[in-house]
C-alpha cells in the first residue's frame, strides 16, 4: 500500500516531466507476458510474505536456542 501511494505521487510529478520513465516501465510490464509479467504480479504478495517467513524464523530459532 506504501509503494502504491509513492508511486500515485512519483506519476503525478511525471505529468509535469518531459519523459516519464516510471509511467513507461509499467505500461511496459502491463504488455508483457510470461515469467516477468507473473513476476511483478506476485509483488505484493511477495511483501507480505518475506517479513512473517523472516518471523516464524526467529521464532523457531528463538525456541531452539531455548533448549
Amino acid at each position: 500500500m506504501l509503494n502504491r501511494a509513492k508511486f500515485e505521487v512519483i506519476n503525478r510529478m511525471e505529468e509535469r516531466l518531459p519523459a516519464q520513465p516510471y509511467k513507461d516501465e509499467w505500461t511496459a510490464l502491463a504488455q508483457a507476458e510470461g515469467p516477468l509479467h507473473k513476476r511483478y504480479a506476485a509483488l505484493s504478495f511477495v511483501e507480505q510474505t518475506v517479513p512473517v517467513a523472516f518471523l516464524a524464523l526467529n521464532i523457531i530459532l528463538l525456541v531452539g536456542a531455548l533448549d
